[in-house]
């Protein structure tokens, strides 16, 4: 069954399509699989003020839209990673493949490993984990590495997900905001350092 029928698809047109990420994988020539993954953590400094910080802006900004989460929770989350491993952060960035793989990344970092990172838009998670599958693969192929990582984040949850060779694997762990703050930044820092 062919589900890929318009003429040219950019990463977002992948949110928006009422297949699994297995099925629109397939069609791109990837597997998906859910799984634990044995993500590489590093110890991190600066975790209570940067937590003291979130709760305090969260006060004064309320979560109604993408911008704010993006501004109050997800870009001081992964500047804070940059600065631990003195990584430059690259936002918005276009890559063009070919017709069925071009859009814009959300956030772009490349330490030891590379990792992208997208916001959920509509805080949908499952939607959101098939665009940034279709991103990695863009940019795996653009890049031309075999392995990269990344995250999907309403800001408030954080789901990882690697691209090895021709598998993506989704994280079957879930991190949340403030219970598990120290361990997103220990694998943003262990993927970057």
């Amino acid at each position: 069954m062919k589900i890929l029928t318009k003429p040219r698809y950019t990463f977002s047109d992948y949110f928006d399509l009422p297949y699994s990420s297995q099925e629109i994988l397939s069609e791109l020539g990837y597997q998906y699989q859910s799984a634990p993954l044995d993500l590489p953590k590093t110890p991190t400094l600066g975790i209570d003020a940067l937590r003291e910080r979130l709760q305090d802006d969260l006060k004064y900004s309320p979560l109604v839209n993408e911008g704010i989460r993006r501004e109050a929770l997800i870009y001081p989350i992964i500047i804070h990673a940059c600065k631990q491993t003195q990584t430059l952060l690259n936002t918005e960035y276009p890559i063009q493949v070919s017709d069925q793989l071009s859009g814009i990344v959300d956030y772009y970092l490349k330490g030891t490993h590379t990792l992208l990172i997208i916001e959920a838009k509509q805080a949908d998670l499952t939607r959101g984990f098939t665009q940034l599958a279709t991103e990695m693969i863009g940019f795996s192929q653009w890049a031309n590495l075999p392995q990269l990582y990344g995250a999907v984040t309403t800001g408030n949850i954080w789901i990882f997900g690697i691209l090895n060779q021709t598998t993506i694997t989704e994280d079957t762990q879930i991190y949340t905001l403030f219970d598990d703050l120290t361990t997103i930044l220990e694998i943003l820092t262990g993927i970057l350092r």
